[in-house]
């Protein structure tokens, strides 16, 4: 059974009309230094992701360069409508499991399983529910990640990974 922090991101419900995504760029002056030391271009790029979370507004943002924004935000925004009105507890109980099935959509995976788009477009995502829940409980982010109960933050991941670990014995002691 969920504590309260745990209930908090385990009982949001997608509904893909809620949310929305913003392609935003800002474009710094010419001869001023570029995004990072090894694109030319002078654009600041932010996918943006909102959504209402038990009367707060959860809000998110990932970081890529220019064209990749709106892939992001499309990814993101198809993503949504394939979980509409399912909850994150409807994920985690799933035989995919929360991550995976937001990590690895059935129809993006081709273009780059487990990687690429589809993991920052899971990314954002996550991260706008986790802010979310967070404002809900009424803690920072970092606070209420620290808070949930350990074995609630290992059944939003899966074991697949934490299995492969231990059966190569990489991992000695967890939690």
């Amino acid at each position: 059974m969920p504590n309260d922090l745990s209930n908090a991101l385990s009982s949001f419900r997608f509904k893909s009309r809620e949310w929305s995504f913003v392609d935003l760029r800002i474009n710094i002056p010419p001869s001023s230094l570029g995004s990072d030391a090894i694109n030319p271009h002078t654009q600041y790029s932010n996918p943006l992701a909102f959504v209402g979370y038990g009367g707060c507004e959860a809000i998110e943002a990932s970081f890529t360069l220019g064209e990749g924004n709106q892939m992001i935000c499309e990814a993101a925004d198809y993503m949504v409508r394939q979980l509409d009105g399912v909850s994150v507890e409807d994920l985690i109980k799933s035989n995919v499991g929360f991550y995976d099935s937001l990590t690895n959509p059935l129809q993006l995976r081709w273009l780059s399983p487990n990687s690429g788009l589809p993991l920052m477009a899971a990314g954002l995502i996550v991260n706008t529910l986790l802010d979310g829940a967070a404002k809900v409980s009424g803690l920072p982010a970092w606070e209420y990640l620290a808070r949930l109960p350990s074995d609630f933050l290992i059944s939003l991941i899966g074991d697949r990974h934490l299995a492969a670990r231990f059966r190569l014995g990489l991992v000695k002691n967890i939690l």
